[in-house]
This record gives structure tokens, C-alpha cells and sequence, in this order.
């Protein structure tokens, strides 16, 4: 009978974080994903984890006055990786984008509410040798031993021939880019279904999950609670940075709704008042899975992997897909089809 007495039902994905001392939690999809980590952050630093946040930012920081990590080869082209805290003057003369600054936010938001001072680097969407290189320069500063990229959604799962695919870009820039620099990686998933306002079928996302299951690569899921202290803290920062941003965080509202309970079309959004949501349990839950399979399974790897700007993955993306004979449309069966 003991040979059947395990390690007390604990998930792939513990065992793989157990492996690693220093750990850099990054925003796959950019804007509000690095927030979405939060709770993971929390929960690792507890562990006595050296973590470190990074984020594919949107924030216009080409006058910013953070410290570059990485520039394009030649000095008078874009920046590729830069260090934001909460001191970090935006520098725009146009004063209404300057509210577009997640990374900054949340620097303040644990100066103000922890009394600690944090950094996030900011990575930019460029090709996805540069986000390879930007990544690399990171892990080696402070020798990082495991990458955990967080989305927040599933597009992130999506192979490439299925009908719709959300706004795969950013996320799949990240994915390759860190595949590439040979780290121990992972891939974190939460607000599983939120992605259906960009077209991403949740069934499309089940069968991602189930094949990449049976490719080795799933390393369990689990459950957030709103009595956990790292979700209390997660709620918090959202709604701090949610304060002083021009956009909405909607997959973090959906979250978070499903956190406390909300189910089917509940809907506080002024943006999204027009539309009819599905707040489930499913949207609370984190989902983790090898980095390396994911990649995998990107059936337009060999297209994108190599180019040299977001422009030129496009490209290879729609080349992709112009070729295909058919693209997969999936719903879940209805009961009769079963019959």
C-alpha cells in the first residue's frame, strides 16, 4: 500500500518551483498580466524565494528615465528592456498617455501599501530575437533560475489553425523569446475563458489543455481563494493600479469576480456594460504547463521564431494561415450529439 503514498497530492508545478531559488514571474501578454502573477509572487516569496517581476509593457517608455537593460543595436532605435520603480518619470510631453504606466503603478502600490521597494522590467514588443536577448540579459543579472510566464486568458494555448486566436501576438513573442533563452521555464494561465470577447473558443482551450496533458507538459491547477493573504493582496494592487489607469483591467474584473463567488453575466464594467459576460469558477483558477511543450505545439513556430520585429511575425503568422485549407471551429457538443 505505501507504494502508492506520494508527496501529499502536491502538483508538478510545486516541484518544479521547489528546484529553483531565484525566480522571475513575467506578464506574458503585457498590460495588466504581470499583476495577474501577483498572487504566485506573493505565495513564492513566503517560500523564501528571490522573485522578480517583468511584464511585455505597453507603457511608451522611449523617454522614460528608467535604466536600460537593453537597447537596439544601434543607439537611436527603441528600446527593448528597461527597468521601471516608482520613481520612474514617464518623460511624454503629451500628458494624457502618461496614465498608461502598469509597471509604475505597481511599484507604488508596494511603496505605499508594503513600504517596499520593487522593480519591474519592462520588455518591449520587438522581434523575437531582441525579446530573446532583453530576457537572457535579465536571467543573467540575477541569475535566474526559473521563468514563469503568466497570462492572463488562454489565447497563450492557442496552436494557430484553430478559427479565432485572440491577440496571440505578445503573447507568443514571450513564449519563443524565453523558450529561446534556455531557462527553465513555465507557462501560468488565469481567467480561463475571459478570452471569448477576442474569439478564443473555450473549447479550443479545454482540447490545448488536454493535448498538451498527453504531450507531458501540464503541470497541474489550482484554485484561488479569497481568503488566501496573496489574494487579498492581489485584489488590492488591482484596484490601486485600476485607480490611475485610462483602461479597465476586464480579464483582472473577471478574475477577481469569479474570486468572490460571481457567476454568469455579473457586470460592473462602464466599458463592457453592453456586453454579457460568463463569470465562472473556472476564471480563479491558475493552470500551469511546461514551457517547452507549449511551444511545441505552436504550429507556426518555424514562420515567426526567427524574425526580427513584431511586423515580420505578423507576416509569418497570416502566411500560415492563408495556406491552411480549413480552420478549426469547436463548441462544446450538445447533449443530443451524444445520443
Amino acid at each position: 500500500m505505501e507504494a502508492y503514498y506520494g508527496n501529499g497530492l502536491q502538483l508538478d508545478f510545486w516541484k518544479r518551483v521547489s528546484e529553483a531559488s531565484t525566480i522571475l514571474i513575467s506578464g506574458c501578454g503585457g498590460v495588466y498580466d504581470v499583476v495577474q502573477g501577483l498572487p504566485l509572487y506573493f505565495s513564492l516569496k513566503s517560500q523564501g524565494k528571490e522573485v522578480f517581476l517583468g511584464n511585455m509593457s505597453f507603457s511608451e517608455i522611449k523617454n522614460a528615465d528608467g535604466e536600460v537593460i537593453l537597447r537596439e543595436s544601434n543607439p537611436a532605435m527603441p528600446i527593448v528592456c528597461m527597468r521601471i520603480t516608482a520613481d520612474t518619470n514617464h518623460g511624454l510631453v503629451d500628458t494624457s498617455n502618461q496614465g498608461f504606466f502598469v509597471e509604475k503603478y505597481l511599484c507604488q502600490w508596494f511603496r505605499e501599501e508594503l513600504n517596499q521597494e520593487i522593480s519591474v522590467y519592462a520588455f518591449k514588443r520587438r522581434g523575437v530575437d531582441k525579446l530573446t536577448a532583453a530576457y537572457q540579459a535579465v536571467i543573467q543579472r540575477h541569475n535566474i533560475q526559473l521563468v514563469i510566464l503568466i497570462d492572463g486568458g488562454s489565447d497563450s494555448l492557442m496552436a494557430g489553425d484553430e478559427k479565432d486566436l485572440g491577440t496571440p501576438l505578445e503573447d507568443i513573442l514571450s513564449i519563443l523569446a524565453v523558450k529561446q533563452a534556455r531557462v527553465n521555464a513555465i507557462l501560468g494561465c488565469i481567467g480561463i475563458g475571459t478570452d471569448r470577447f477576442q474569439g478564443v473558443s473555450d473549447c479550443s482551450t479545454l482540447r490545448a489543455i488536454a493535448e498538451i496533458t498527453e504531450a507531458g507538459g501540464f503541470l497541474g491547477n489550482f484554485s484561488l481563494l479569497q481568503t488566501m493573504p496573496e489574494v487579498q493582496g492581489f485584489i488590492k494592487a488591482s484596484e490601486f493600479i485600476q485607480s490611475r489607469m485610462p483602461r479597465e483591467n476586464f480579464v483582472g474584473f473577471q478574475i477577481i469576480s469569479s474570486i468572490l463567488g460571481k457567476f454568469g453575466n455579473y457586470n460592473t464594467l462602464e466599458s463592457t456594460h453592453s456586453k454579457k459576460l460568463f463569470i465562472n469558477p473556472l476564471m480563479s483558477q491558475y493552470y500551469f504547463f511546461d514551457l517547452q511543450k507549449v511551444a511545441r505545439r505552436i504550429k507556426y513556430r518555424e514562420f515567426v521564431e526567427d524574425t526580427k520585429n513584431a511586423n515580420d511575425f505578423m507576416v509569418g503568422l497570416d502566411y500560415y494561415r492563408n495556406n491552411l485549407e480549413h480552420l478549426i471551429e469547436e463548441e462544446f457538443p450538445r447533449t443530443e450529439e451524444f445520443s
